[in-house]
This record gives structure tokens, C-alpha cells and sequence, in this order.
């Protein structure tokens, strides 16, 4: 479970190819930024999936990535005094004790967010780009569904009419006397 919330944490490549370079998280008026790598890496420990946590202050703390020659960064909120971490989904988490204390040391003096501002905090949308529409000439060249549900129709109503004189059939059979079966003597 915890390389699951890590993998939220490190969006886009791989764990492998990425190295966190930094962490900057910034309270009600003031930021403070590591890169400590002991930091850093007590900071990409997580714990299960959690509620969220009740009114408290919180931070927002900026991970920045090295992908290769490129830079990532991703946003999550975290509120140390609840032992709760937002990943950019909006998915909240535990904090395991050595990220919590980790944290704690970071934002040390620093005054957090209201946490009437931690509803403000929304995870990124989805937003459509582009809308690809299929061309003219293959909705003419595909026809209409009415073909294809005409022909099942048609198909249906053949095996019910079979169906109905196979069962006739069965039942005047029945119905008349077998050859070569011989009627009772009369007396």
C-alpha cells in the first residue's frame, strides 16, 4: 500500500529514473525549502489511504522532481498536527512517524494556513483539449444501426415462427393413434 501512495507522489516516469530533488512547503505568510536528502527521503514514505482530518492548520508543500535532464513538481497539502498528507488526486493519507517528524522539523516556526482554506485546495481537473469527430464519409459508408436491428428482427420472428410449427407438429403426432398399434377387441 505504501508504494502505492508513493507512485501518487511521483507522477509521470518511474520511481527509478526520478530522484526528489527538493521539497519547499509554505504556511500562511512564509516557505522554507530543503534539500536535504535524508529530509527528502522521510518525506516519500507514506501510510494507508485515510480520512480527511477535522478543522486543522495546514500546509502546502511544493515536491520537485529531477527526470532525467527535466524537472516535475507536484503539489500536496499536509496538515502535520492530523498526520494527514493530500496527494495532487485529492486521496488523502497517514503520515508513517518519520515522515510525520520529518515534516514537523520542516515547518518548525512556521505559521500555518487557516484550514478554512484547506476546501480551497482542489485537485487538478480534467479538461478536454480536443474533440475529435469521425469523418462524413464513414458515419455514410457505416449506414445506420436500423440494418442491423431490422435483420435480428427478422431473424427472431424466423426461429419463433419454426419453433411454433415444430410444436404443432409434436402435438398432432401425439395426438394420432401410432401404426402398426392395435385397438382393444370389443366383446
Amino acid at each position: 500500500m505504501a508504494a502505492a501512495a508513493a507512485a501518487l507522489l511521483l507522477p509521470a516516469a518511474s520511481a527509478e529514473s526520478k530522484g526528489l530533488a527538493s521539497a519547499k512547503v509554505c504556511g500562511a505568510s512564509d516557505c522554507r525549502e530543503t534539500r536535504n536528502a535524508g529530509t527528502l527521503g522521510a518525506l516519500l514514505h507514506l501510510g494507508p489511504r485515510a480520512d480527511p482530518p477535522g478543522a486543522a492548520g495546514w500546509y502546502r508543500m511544493e515536491l520537485t522532481y529531477r527526470v532525467e535532464d527535466a524537472v516535475d513538481r507536484s503539489s500536496v497539502a499536509v496538515v502535520p498536527a492530523a498526520e494527514r498528507m493530500r496527494a495532487e488526486d485529492g486521496t488523502w493519507f497517514e503520515l508513517v512517524p518519520v515522515q510525520t517528524r520529518a515534516l514537523r522539523r520542516l515547518v518548525s516556526g512556521l505559521a500555518p494556513r487557516p484550514a478554512s482554506q484547506l476546501g480551497s485546495v482542489e485537485p487538478p481537473r480534467a479538461r478536454v483539449d480536443e474533440v475529435v469527430r469521425p469523418p462524413v464519409d464513414a458515419i455514410a459508408a457505416g449506414g445506420s444501426g436500423w440494418s442491423w436491428i431490422a435483420g435480428g428482427s427478422a431473424l427472431v420472428l424466423i426461429v419463433g415462427a419454426g419453433a411454433v410449427l415444430l410444436l404443432r407438429r409434436r402435438t398432432a403426432a401425439a395426438d394420432r393413434p401410432g401404426e402398426g398399434s392395435t385397438a382393444p377387441a370389443e366383446g
